[in-house]
């Protein structure tokens, strides 16, 4: 269980998703000061807001648990989720990379599917962030990258171990991710 546990905390969806973001920084061809401003401006314009966001609503009892483990309490953290990722999109687009306005065109996509999926459903975000940063890194970076394939299946071990989630739900948030990358594949 403390394996469990220490993978769903180190691969937390915030945390994968930074870190995702943060190589399709790299993978766009941003450099330098350029780089470094993009890389703060992800940091403490997304990830860290976010990361308050959620701290808050546990602590003011919004929700009863930093994972949401009841399905009808995540509606209004992955609601304010996709209009916060709305707005990043914007603000992204002001830099003037094609490749950075994509990826977060498609990560709006992602979380406005997840929010729809969530409505009926307690799909595993764990699971599903996991699988599409790899999926997408696969893309980016061809074979060399086929490792990484083990991450989600030890993501979805961890989340199941743990009963944060069921089978069904952990196939979802697989299934959705794959679905958003085999887009993402044809238009890019």
């Amino acid at each position: 269980m403390k394996m469990a546990t220490l993978v769903s905390r180190l691969f937390e969806p915030m945390m994968v998703l930074t870190v995702l973001v943060a190589v399709g920084a790299i993978r766009s061809g941003l450099e330098g000061m350029a780089l470094l401003q993009f890389l703060a401006f992800l940091f403490l314009g997304m990830t860290l807001p976010v990361s308050i966001f959620r701290y808050w609503i546990v602590k003011t009892g919004q929700v009863k648990d930093w994972d949401i483990h009841k399905r009808k309490d995540r509606i209004k953290p992955l609601g304010t989720l996709v209009l916060f990722t709305f707005f990043f999109v914007l603000v992204v687009s002001k830099f003037g990379n094609p490749f950075l306005v994509t990826l977060f065109v498609l990560l709006l996509i992602w979380i406005m599917g997840f929010f729809v999926l969530s409505l009926k459903i307690k799909a595993s975000g764990h699971v599903g962030i996991m699988t599409l940063s790899v999926l997408l890194l696969m893309k980016w970076y061809g074979v060399s990258t086929l490792p990484l394939l083990v991450l989600p299946f030890l993501v979805a071990w961890a989340r199941l171990i743990r009963k944060d989630h069921t089978l069904p739900e952990v196939l979802v948030g697989a299934t959705w991710s794959i679905l958003v990358s085999f887009i993402y594949s044809l238009i890019v």
